[in-house]
């Protein structure tokens, strides 16, 4: 809303007198048109983005038609004389150049990360991401909830309490608290009676400034196109979120609305000449009142919001009391049914039922109602709504029963009625339900359906974030359903997704060509994944732990000496040396141990080590020496004196033989 503004400062000098060259007063305002700029961009808003432009618009149209609207008065007054500021050219040249040079930098001054995160913001809004579809939905659910309530609509400030029961499948964990459309919300509570009230108010006001703009002096002009422009950004704004809802917003638009007012009013001689009434002083006192009364209400106000301030009830009657003083709301149905089912072992259906009417999607209710029905005996009515209950909310972290280690223990047509609802929800492309119906195979022993799941969902999914995850995890369960090929493949295609993310080629290296022994395609893995910047150490490191669980000593010793080369540091060459120490391989293991001692020449774990290498080959007096010097360094491990002394008890046995 202020960017308008700081705009036709720097470009028209407003409000201050015009001179000559560029003034103090303008280069401020373009430094905060700048900032401003900036902010819009950084802010990754898509809206906002475009009210840049819009901005921009209304102000060039606004002085166009206040000029030509001057020009044809001019003539009919018969006055050769032009206006001062008057001159079309010379306004829109400068504020399109202005526009440019503001966009291109705040793109400068935003960064290389800022510019980045703007283009994947737009890259997402092409192809319909994140939170794109949600507020379409979001707009047409509310739809429904003016179809119900159409004249009066559902009272003020009801949208939030009522949402749940209109909102559709699948059930999400966050709360929606707006509409992110204030029009619409306006419908939905206020009816089409509210919505013509307000759309009656706008009338007037348009038309007030119209008709009064007329009578506005030329060198006034640029400041009524700003103040025009942001109000037409906060009214188009509000179609798509909810900012007349934050105080701060609603105060500024307020502010800028009666500015504007009180320019047409200050300088439209029909409107100043009327005589004045009560109400022109009684309305600004009930204003000041209201706004002080306000304002110390403020002060008394709960900072809670719903739902989260419903209080907690102490008896069944407090219970019931919040019922009735909350009537939408499912949470004191379940209350109230979890206080009776706990005394008395007894579940309450008629208030599941209601908390189910009032918020369908929630598995809070459902799922209470799932074990109501089998605790009385209607086992083909809760299979039912067992699958409705996974339909409606397919991921199995939301429903407190479905424990991955316990699901095998469910009797079979539970876990067939699970079933069900999961691929229900996975062919009707609910987010997360691919998720569910995978872990749900893979909890059942049965991966190979789970990866087929996952292959789908990239498929489906192609071109959008959720490619790279899903292919991913197909590659993944393939492995361990044994499909090698299959794991490839799918690995391979994630890789090519996101060249520097190191889990692909780990997971190739660890689940495919690790177990099959191929030390010739995990070394071209790695240096691919050299050549893009991934750490080859970390892939040495997966490699070593596949090659151990394949029993390969070579190509154990390969990674852990790559590993090292690669990365030399300590733990890398101790890895290396300890895996010698196993192999019996002692000659390796002290030139191995001494580069770490390299390193980190007070590790008392590295001469214990190089100490048992000694020993092995009978290096008596050097191990010895090694192993006290172990003892010294860390005294808090008892088995490097232990060991010593064992040497010691060694080398006094096998002297008198000698």
């Amino acid at each position: 809303m202020i960017l308008p503004l700081e705009v036709a400062g720097a470009v028209f000098r407003v409000p201050l007198e015009r001179t000559e060259g560029f003034s103090g007063f303008q280069f401020l305002c373009a430094g905060v048109a700048l900032i401003l700029a900036a902010a819009i961009v950084l802010s990754l808003s898509r809206a906002g983005w475009i009210e840049i432009g819009l901005g921009a618009f209304v102000i060039a149209y606004v002085l166009r038609s206040l000029r030509r609207h001057h020009t044809k008065d001019q003539k009919n007054l018969s006055d050769p004389t032009p206006a001062a500021g008057t001159r079309d050219k010379a306004w829109i040249l400068p504020l399109a150049l202005g526009l440019i040079a503001v966009a291109i930098v705040s793109l400068f001054l935003v960064g290389p990360g800022g510019r980045e995160q703007a283009g994947a913001r737009v890259a997402d809004s092409l192809l319909g991401g994140v939170g794109f579809w949600d507020r379409i939905h979001t707009w047409t659910d509310s739809v429904k909830m003016v179809r119900d309530y159409p004249i009066f609509g559902s009272g003020l400030g009801s949208w939030t309490t009522l949402f749940p029961r209109y909102q559709r499948a699948p059930w999400t964990e966050y709360f929606v608290n707006a509409a992110e459309n204030d029009y619409l919300e306006t419908a939905a509570e206020c009816g089409i009676v509210g919505l013509a009230l307000l759309g009656w108010l706008w009338w007037k006001i348009g038309r007030y400034l119209s008709d009064g703009s007329r009578s506005i002096p030329s060198r006034h002009w640029p400041l009524l196109a700003a103040l025009l422009a942001a109000i037409v950004i906060m009214a188009f704004h509000e179609s798509l979120d909810f900012c007349m809802q934050i105080p701060a917003n609603a105060i500024m638009f307020v502010l800028l609305l009666g500015m504007a007012i009180r320019l047409v009013r200050t300088h439209a001689s029909a409107i100043g000449s009327r005589p004045a009434k009560v109400m022109d002083f009684a309305a600004p006192i009930v204003i000041a009142l209201t706004a002080i009364a306000g304002l110390v209400g403020i002060r008394y106000q709960r900072e809670v919001l719903y739902p989260d301030d419903l209080p907690q009830p102490a008896s069944i009657q407090d219970n019931e009391a919040v019922i009735l003083s909350h009537p939408a709301s499912p949470i004191p149905h379940l209350w109230l049914a979890d206080r009776v089912y706990n005394s008395s072992g007894v579940w309450l259906t008629p208030d599941l039922e209601s908390a189910i009417w009032l918020d369908p999607n929630n598995p809070a209710g459902r799922d209470r109602y799932v074990q109501a029905l089998l605790s009385q005996g209607r086992k083909a009515e809760a299979l039912q709504e067992l699958t409705t209950a996974m339909y409606l909310a397919p991921t199995l972290n939301n429903h407190s029963y479905l424990d991955i280690r316990l699901l095998s223990w469910m009797p079979k047509d539970e876990r067939a009625a699970i079933e069900r609802g999961l691929r229900e929800a996975s062919a009707s492309g609910f987010q997360g339900a691919s998720d569910g119906l995978a872990q749900f195979y893979l909890a059942e022993g049965r991966p190979f359906e789970a990866a087929n799941i996952y292959a789908a969902a990239a498929q489906h999914d192609k071109a959008t974030r959720r490619e790279f995850d899903y292919k991913l995890a197909a590659g993944v369960t393939y492995a361990q359903a044994g499909e090698s090929a299959q794991a490839e493949k799918f690995l391979l295609a994630a890789l090519h997704l996101k060249r520097d993310d190191p889990r692909p080629y780990r997971d190739l290296i660890q689940m495919v060509y690790g177990p099959e022994r191929d030390a010739a395609a995990a070394a071209t893995i790695i240096r691919m994944a050299a050549n893009n910047n991934v750490s080859k150490a970390p892939l040495y490191s997966a490699l070593e732990d596949a090659a151990q669980r394949a029993g390969d000593t070579g190509l154990t010793e390969t990674a852990l000496r790559e590993a090292a080369n690669s990365d030399p540091t300590f733990s890398n060459w101790m890895r290396l040396g300890s895996f010698y120490l196993e192999q019996g391989n002692y000659i390796r293991v002290r030139n191995t141990i001494r580069r770490a001692l390299q390193i980190s020449p007070q590790s008392g774990e590295a001469y214990f080590v190089l100490a048992q290498a000694e020993e092995g080959t009978y290096q008596y007096s050097a191990a010895r020496t090694d192993y006290q010097r172990a003892a010294a360094l860390s005294p808090d491990h008892p088995e490097f004196k232990a060991r010593s002394l064992n040497l010691d008890r060694k080398i006094a046995e096998d002297a008198p033989s000698r």
